[in-house]
């Protein structure tokens, strides 16, 4: 059997083989990038932080441990402490 079709009997068989190192290298780095890339790309936003206002005794509620909050229907919140 000549050398060329040895040569590409091998190739079909093993493909991986046919190609040089380099070349598999830089494919391999190829595809990890995409990976990472997509990764990146599909990840949802975050959405900006929450505001939060601090409230204390000195801001006047009753005590400064809250032991319940509820909602009222035109949107006030009830803060209920230990003390009132």
């Amino acid at each position: 059997m000549p050398f060329r079709q040895t040569l590409l009997r091998q190739c079909f068989l093993s493909i991986a083989n046919c190609v040089p190192s380099k070349i598999r290298f830089l494919f391999s780095v190829r595809l990890a990038f995409l990976v990472l890339l997509s990764f990146f790309l599909f990840v949802p936003a975050r959405a900006a932080a929450p505001f939060f206002q601090t409230y204390a005794q000195h801001d006047g509620l009753a005590g400064d441990y809250i032991t319940s909050v509820a909602f009222a229907p035109d949107g006030a919140a009830w803060i209920g402490t230990a003390r009132g």
